[in-house]
């Protein structure tokens, strides 16, 4: 009986294995990085599609994925400090009409992955995030939607992708290039979001 048991416990020790490893490849969340967890999105008003996840780079990047696609390809892309939630009233009459819609939230955003470190925030990261999120999705025949940060964001991807880009429509931003001079009202808004409480300043939202 004892050397049974004896027999038994490698078996037990490799079933918790594999049991904290499905918990763990279910998270999935790099060091430095936190995941708003996705009780917080639970009843919003407006916004009842399903969730989709794509891992890039081992960030967990949220998209909506919406629609046949017969009639192309909507691209939304949000700015700051918004998420695909600032669409949800447009998206239905791009459903309505054949389009496939995607809605990224970026890294940082909404039920994206969020890296703490501040000096990964930079256009040249974001750009990469989604420019492998069309690739991956093999997205062509698209119309952009580009506001706020979105528009750097989107702008050089359409510029750098052509080929799988059919119109732009551009909001309240702009195209970030080398010799871009960002005004001084933006800079201080810039210095200024950084240092502000949004936990006095706003209602809790999810974060």
């Amino acid at each position: 009986m004892h050397h049974n048991f004896l027999r038994m416990i490698p078996k037990f020790y490799l079933l918790v294995f594999i049991l904290f490893s499905t918990i763990s490849s279910a998270q999935n969340i790099l060091p430095g990085v936190h995941r708003t967890p996705d009780a917080r999105f639970e009843n919003i008003d407006g916004y009842p599609w399903e969730p989709n996840y794509l891992y890039i780079d081992g960030l967990r990047v949220h998209y909506l994925d919406e629609g046949s696609g017969s009639a192309g390809v909507m691209l939304l892309l949000h700015g700051e400090p918004s998420w695909s939630f600032l669409y949800r009233n447009m998206i239905p009459t791009f459903l309505e009409n054949g389009y496939r819609v995607i809605a990224p939230d970026m890294i940082g955003f909404g039920k994206s992955d969020k890296v703490i470190d501040l000096e990964w925030y930079n256009v040249d990261n974001h750009v990469a995030v989604l420019q492998e999120l069309i690739t991956e999705l093999d997205l062509n025949d698209i119309t952009v939607f580009v506001q706020d940060w979105g528009g750097p964001n989107g702008l050089i991807t359409a510029t750098e992708l052509p080929e799988r880009f059919e119109r732009l429509v551009v909001m309240n931003t702009w195209l970030h290039h080398d010799g871009y001079e960002y005004t001084n009202a933006l800079r201080r808004w810039n210095v200024r979001s950084q240092q502000m409480d949004f936990h006095h300043t706003f209602a809790p939202v999810a974060l």
